[in-house]
């Protein structure tokens, strides 16, 4: 069974379309690209560990903030606590995947005056339960990812 030359012309378009979608654009990548990459990996583990203390401080924060019945708080607080957790851990490995991610860009692109747009929210617009800014990395550890 052959395809008509009609068939062929539009499978050559539907081609050459696809891979005008896929010319890549100009890169984005300086060492703001570096820095956000390394404060995602050496972070990451720490989001994961504080998980628990994430997860109760907003449950806590929340409750402290809803005008529901004592009840309600008590039910609330165990099951919230649990998924809050879950929650946070699962970000933190997003955030670690992240880092990685972005690592290699921000390696080979070092020496150049663009920059990448980040592949999440970026980690410096955030609350974290402890934080040290300095010029290298951004050190926050504990995000409030659910507050």
């Amino acid at each position: 069974m052959r395809c008509s030359s009609a068939a062929r012309r539009r499978v050559l378009l539907g081609l050459i379309a696809a891979c005008a979608l896929c010319v890549p654009t100009a890169s984005w990548a300086t060492p703001e690209t570096l820095r956000r990459a390394i404060s995602n990996i050496v972070c990451a583990p720490g989001d994961v560990l504080l998980s628990p203390v994430v997860a109760t401080y907003t449950v806590v924060d929340n409750m402290r903030s809803i005008n529901d019945s004592t009840g309600v708080r008590v039910a609330y607080a165990f099951p919230a606590v649990v998924w809050n957790t879950g929650i946070v851990v699962g970000i933190g490995v997003i955030r670690e995947i992240t880092g990685l991610l972005e690592l290699f860009p921000g390696v080979g692109l070092f020496f150049s005056e663009s920059d990448i747009d980040p592949l999440l929210a970026p980690v410096e617009n955030s609350e974290a339960l402890w934080e040290y800014e300095n010029d290298a990395i951004y050190l926050r550890v504990g995000m409030l990812y659910t507050a």
